[in-house]
């Protein structure tokens, strides 16, 4: 429906932890239409042990299961959110590679070998890859909450990817493609100094990520 946007809560975390991250996201006042969570369990049971702590192919399988669905008519602009701290960078290139058609079924097939996917994950996920609707991944953000360095982030297109510092450079981003609004900015940087601000809004254009008079612009939200 117009107006709605969904969001959609995939982790690493083991199903036990559902019922702390609901009663967190409550906390923040964020209302999910669903939760992914790994089951770590079964992959100890099956001896698994190399996939406790692999991500990307469990991350990248959730995305399409989510994808799947929905109607093959429907326009999806989706964005992705994670942190450097789950491989989610390379989880969403991929995922946004499939949508994007810039990966053959051979090459997904290689890659997913290379990430030691199981035989049945493998055939899962080359199923679900070629399934074509309108999706499309528009934007990726990634906090860098461990080795805060942008630049360790993997390659990947500007009008793409952002590798954010923090959550006030995410909501600038966000701002300035027009899917916040104002309030929502100035909300989020009032939780940081004027001199994180400052840092933040430097570094954004140090990497050309703003241009000057959108940093000014940003600035005067706080004057």
């Amino acid at each position: 429906e117009d107006g709605i946007i969904p969001l959609y809560f995939v982790s690493a975390s083991p199903p036990p932890m559902r019922k702390v991250l609901m009663e967190k996201m409550e906390l923040d006042g964020i209302e999910t239409d669903g939760i992914t969570l790994k089951k770590w369990f079964r992959l100890i049971r099956h001896g698994r042990w190399e996939q406790l702590r692999k991500h990307i192919v469990y991350k990248l399988n959730a995305l399409l299961i989510n994808r799947s669905v929905r109607p093959l008519s429907a326009e999806v602009e989706e964005i992705l959110i994670g942190d450097d701290s789950e491989t989610d960078a390379a989880a969403y290139l991929l995922y946004a590679d499939i949508l994007h058609g810039k990966i053959t079924e051979q090459e997904l097939e290689s890659q997913l070998e290379e990430l030691n996917a199981s035989t049945r994950e493998r055939e899962h996920i080359l199923q679900l890859s070629q399934r074509k609707d309108h999706s499309r991944v528009v934007r990726i953000y990634i906090h860098c909450t461990t080795k805060h360095d942008p630049s360790r982030l993997p390659p990947a297109p500007a009008e793409l990817f952002l590798g954010a510092l923090d959550s006030f450079q995410i909501a600038i981003d966000a701002y300035l493609h027009q899917w916040l609004p104002q309030s929502t900015v100035t909300k989020v940087g009032r939780e940081f100094t004027a001199q994180q601000r400052k840092e933040s809004l430097t570094d954004l254009l140090q990497r050309k990520v703003i241009s000057e008079q959108q940093s000014k612009e940003i600035n005067s939200l706080f004057q």
